[in-house]
């Protein structure tokens, strides 16, 4: 007989049959093809494999399992309720949500065994953590200004495709996902626009604002069409942001995978709520502007407020 397979190779291997990198979530709902199990994201994909490993290592630990379906709907609520000392109120709401897709993917990948978690029944503990809203810091004005300082410093040694993507995602609001994907061909100087293809293969065109136009023909300078403006792909790219923010002295400030790169994207949303605010836009409106830019639906306002805009940061990002 071959060796058990452990959980967290269960895990790895249910989600992975599960993603579909590339295919648009929103055209399968629309056309009524309801495929709970799978997954789009890469991101989306790695969050759910972690949080199943975890699980499972957890349920190892206290009770013993050996097999995902050794799982019990107990279980997981014991494994939830765990989290309530350590984490705020939004992450346990993603562990949450975790559990319930991870579910689905096993369902899917495991036929035969008998999974019945009822994870849509597990009850979100109280968070005895204060949650400030917005996990991940939007980053600073001051602190951007001390990055891009040693990264022009001539005695630092600097990730140069990792500066890339820093200034796409603080100055435009791109995903790292979607940094990656921008190809020379995308950029249209002449008409001071660029295409970014995000989630689900879905583009978006913006406009390259005018202080901005040596930095975009530096970045295609003696580059082909089909060449990509950033030559690494988003995992080098997180590592390399973060290696430059600790190089910075500013690892302390925003810690983590989480005050990298994202935090340049929440920079932008911040500030260009605000600018709409000055502007005269009334918050619903000014909302559904940041959501368009940033590649989400329209009316998404608890999202944003929870996730992007700092409200009362006004001059900070």
């Amino acid at each position: 007989m071959g060796k058990t397979p452990s959980m967290a190779h269960q895990v790895i291997c249910a989600v992975d049959s599960c993603f579909k990198e590339g295919m648009d979530k929103h055209s399968l709902k629309a056309s009524g093809d309801k495929k709970p199990h799978m997954i789009f994201g890469y991101q989306h994909k790695m969050n759910i494999q972690e949080t199943g490993i975890d699980l499972g290592k957890y349920c190892k630990e206290k009770f013993g399992t050996k097999l995902l379906s050794d799982i019990k709907h107990e279980h997981i609520q014991d494994w939830l309720d765990s989290k309530a000392a350590t984490c705020t109120k939004a992450t346990i709401s993603q562990y949450r949500s975790r559990i319930i897709k991870l579910e689905e993917t096993v369902k899917n990948k495991y036929k035969n065994a008998n999974f019945n978690w009822k994870s849509k029944d597990i009850k979100q503990p109280e968070s005895y953590k204060h949650d400030d809203k917005i996990r991940t810091k939007a980053f600073e004005k001051k602190d951007y200004e001390k990055l891009m300082d040693h990264i022009n410093d001539p005695k630092n040694k600097v990730h140069t495709q990792a500066t890339k993507a820093i200034f796409i995602s603080y100055n435009y609001g791109i995903r790292v996902g979607g940094a990656d994907n921008i190809k020379a061909g995308d950029i249209d100087m002449k008409n001071m626009k660029f295409v970014v293809t995000e989630k689900g293969g879905r583009k978006r065109t913006l406009d390259i604002k005018p202080q901005h136009k040596k930095d975009f023909e530096k970045l295609i300078e003696g580059k082909k069409e089909k060449d990509y403006v950033i030559d690494i792909k988003k995992d080098s790219i997180i590592k390399g942001v973060r290696r430059l923010i600790v190089a910075a002295g500013l690892g302390e400030k925003y810690p983590g995978h989480s005050g990298g790169i994202h935090s340049m994207r929440k920079a932008f949303a911040t500030r260009l709520f605000h600018e709409l605010i000055e502007n005269c836009k009334s918050e619903r409106d000014a909302l559904d502007i940041v959501s368009k830019i940033l590649g989400h639906g329209k009316r998404r306002d608890k999202m944003l407020i929870d996730s992007y805009v700092y409200k009362e940061a006004k001059k900070k990002s």
